[in-house]
C-alpha cells in the first residue's frame, strides 16, 4: 500500500479530546490488525476483569487510598451495585 492510502487507513484524530495519532509509518503488516483480533479481543476482556473489584470493600479501596476517608466510605451506609 502507498503511503497516502495508508496514512488514510491508519490516522485517527478525536477532535473533542484535540488528540491525533499516526502510525501508518510503523512496520506492520497490513493485515497485522486482522491477524491479532483475537488478542485484541482477549486483551480487552483481560483489563475489563482486572478492573473489576471483587467485593464492595475492594470498589472502596480503589476509588479512595487507605486512611480516614476510605474507612468513612467503608462504614457509610453505601451500597454496592454488581
Amino acid at each position: 500500500m502507498s503511503l497516502w492510502p495508508r496514512f488514510q487507513k491508519y490516522f485517527l484524530r478525536y477532535d473533542d479530546l484535540d488528540f491525533s495519532i499516526d502510525i501508518s509509518r510503523m512496520r506492520f503488516a497490513d493485515d497485522f490488525f486482522e491477524k491479532m483480533q483475537t488478542r485484541i479481543d482477549k486483551a480487552y476482556v483481560d483489563m475489563r476483569e482486572r478492573k473489576r473489584p471483587a467485593s464492595e470493600e475492594d470498589f472502596f479501596s480503589m476509588i479512595n487510598p487507605p486512611g480516614p476517608v476510605a474507612q468513612a466510605a467503608a462504614d457509610s451506609r453505601l451500597t454496592f451495585q454488581h
